[in-house]
């Protein structure tokens, strides 16, 4: 069994030019690789403005206005995140650093978001000193530690709980609702002068298929915000829905492809085009707070988001050469390139991706390959029995949806981590450099000079 389907360009708007080459951002894919080497990233930026614009106006058409935060941990490249900030994005913050990162690009505090678990003391003294929009909580401990550092803020301080409302993932972030606990943490902040209660915040997972989760999420908000009115007398402002919206050309792994997928090498199977798009989750959770705002007579709370690969999946690439071609008895074959799932492209190992031959992107497929990285080991793999024309060395291989979480998770296991470039009207500029080897050691310990005779 293997995966012959041909896929269709025009589902991340992307095309073709007279020699059969994928072009991005008005630059042919080819050039780019030959240019800056590859394993190379490719942002265009068309395509990622297209992105904000799409999902702000989807998302508005049936909440109002909706306050998207661009979640920083889904793709970390500054260049990246200053394109989104020009085009009205804010940030959302899970570490100290990120919080620093957001200031360092010019960002006010009331368009910075301060989440994530065991918040520092560090990272509390941060966001209180530069007034961001919401820290929220996410544990008592957390209340008694933003306590300590209320000498660093200038201003009344505005807070939100981070929860767990039973709808979505059930891991370690957010306090419960059902229990009592979540009320319990607003009562404790609202007895400190210097916090001012803002609103509540969820994350519920990663590409998520179905409005019901957001839809039972709401609703366990809403309730929340009725009691915290009746216990404390504030209204809380906005919700906070996270992210995990998601994308129709990805499909993250469930039970079953671990099993035929990882276990018996089969190939993946893409996402349903029939699945649920953005608009339905919208107007499923506007009518869910309209409808309980008006039983419980508070105004409609504003939204917040915090998008990551809803904006940035299909606006980036991932280029890898193929270095060396090896026949099997069974007539598939083996394709090594210079970049693998352990270096540059780990969200394959969870997540459906389409692949493109990007010099030779209109050969018809045919012959069964399994793509490789370049490391020594057997789990190094990032395709398994996907029919493409026959693959031979020099060819130009295109991951599609390289703009979440792969920059982020790219690492420097025996390479250097790839460059990102922007491709935009024709031209192409470097938003972060290839590594240096240089760069490996930079932080460790120089080792002793070589002894002379």
């Amino acid at each position: 069994m293997s995966d012959r389907r041909q896929p269709d360009l025009a589902r991340w708007n992307f095309s073709l030019n007279a020699d059969g080459h994928l072009v991005l951002g008005g630059c042919d894919a080819v050039d780019l690789a030959r240019r800056f080497g590859t394993p190379l990233h490719v942002v265009d930026e068309a395509r990622l403005k297209g992105a904000v614009s799409d999902f702000r106006a989807t998302l508005s058409a049936a909440l109002g206005e909706v306050q998207p935060f661009y979640s920083y941990k889904t793709n970390c490249v500054p260049g990246v995140l200053r394109l989104l900030h020009a085009e009205g994005v804010g940030a959302e913050s899970i570490s100290p650093y990120e919080t620093w990162l957001a200031i360092r690009l010019g960002l006010p505090g009331d368009r910075i978001l301060y989440n994530g678990v065991n918040k520092s003391l560090e990272g509390l003294r941060l966001a209180a000193a530069h007034g961001v929009r919401s820290i929220n909580i996410d544990s008592l401990d957390e209340v008694e530690r933003l306590r300590s550092v209320l000498d660093a803020a200038r201003a009344p301080l505005r807070v939100g709980v981070r929860v767990s409302t039973g709808a979505g993932w059930k891991a370690q972030f957010g306090v419960e609702v059902q229990s009592g606990e979540a009320l319990e943490v607003f009562r404790r902040l609202h007895a400190i002068p210097q916090l001012v209660l803002s609103g509540i915040h969820v994350h519920l997972g990663t590409s998520i298929e179905s409005p019901d989760v957001y839809v039972a999420a709401a609703r366990a908000m809403m309730d929340l915000r009725a009691a915290v009115k009746q216990s404390t007398g504030a209204i809380l402002d906005h919700l906070d829905l996270g992210g995990g919206f998601p994308v129709p050309t990805v499909r993250e792994f469930g039970l079953w492809d671990t099993v035929f997928h990882k276990r018996l090498r089969r190939p993946a199977r893409p996402p349903d085009p029939r699945r649920p798009g953005l608009a339905a989750f919208a107007e499923r959770i506007g009518a869910t707070l309209r409808a309980r705002a008006a039983i419980d007579g508070l105004p409609v709370p504003a939204v917040f988001v915090e998008p990551g690969r809803a904006l940035t999946s299909q606006a980036q690439v991932l280029l890898l050469s193929v270095g060396v071609v090896k026949r099997r008895a069974d007539g598939s074959r083996i394709a090594i390139c210079d970049g693998g799932r352990s270096t540059c492209a780990a969200p394959l190992g969870n997540e459906y991706h389409e692949l493109i031959l990007a010099n030779r992107a209109r050969d018809p497929g045919r012959v069964t390959h399994t793509i490789v990285g370049g490391l020594c080991t057997p789990g190094d793999w990032t395709y398994v029995r996907k029919d493409l024309p026959e693959l031979a060395p020099g060819d130009l291989l295109a991951v599609m949806d390289a703009g979440a979480y792969f920059t982020s998770f790219a690492n420097d296991f025996a390479f250097p981590r790839p460059a990102v470039v922007l491709a935009s009207a024709g031209q192409a500029r470097v938003l972060r450099r290839r590594e240096s080897y240089e760069a490996l050691i930079a932080m460790d310990e120089e080792p002793a000079p070589p002894r002379t005779a």
